[in-house]
């Protein structure tokens, strides 16, 4: 939960990306097959990995990159580098939380990478901002009628 949501308006900030980003986020190499990806979704309760290469991150695979692709005729054990979403839309830890769900909602995408100088640096998820949305609700006040 971000810190800043009991202050007064004057000593708020706008919530940023690393306020409520995941910092644990699984990568695969390019290389893997989908099989590998798949398991390793399933190992992790995650629906996608991010495809790195020593130091670049190079795209995502989700739980839909494999349905679709078994169902276009890849094999389970074609690699991965054939089926990653690139190029990867990325976002900044410094960057507003207001700015991620419009790139989410322009772009009809529910992860998005965060990277900091080319650096992986976590993840931040539609389920993610629904939970800090939902959590800070309960700090707007309520009105009825017009």
């Amino acid at each position: 939960m971000p810190k800043n949501l009991g202050q007064s308006k004057e000593a708020r900030r706008e919530v940023l990306v690393e306020d409520i980003m995941k910092t644990h986020v699984v990568t695969i190499s390019e290389s893997a097959t989908i099989s590998e990806a798949a398991r390793m979704m399933r190992r992790s309760g995650i629906g996608c990995v991010i495809v790195k290469d020593a130091s670049n991150v190079l795209g995502i695979i989700t739980e839909r990159d494999i349905v679709r692709s078994l169902t276009d005729g890849h094999s389970d054990t074609d690699t991965i580098a054939e089926i990653a979403s690139k190029p990867l839309t990325v976002i900044g830890p410094r960057d507003s939380v207001s700015e991620a769900a419009r790139i989410l909602a322009d772009k009809g995408i529910k992860r998005l990478p965060v990277v900091d100088s080319q650096r992986l640096v976590g993840i931040l998820t539609s389920t993610d901002l629904v939970r800090f949305y939902d959590k800070i609700s309960k700090y707007t006040p309520k009105t009825i009628g017009p």
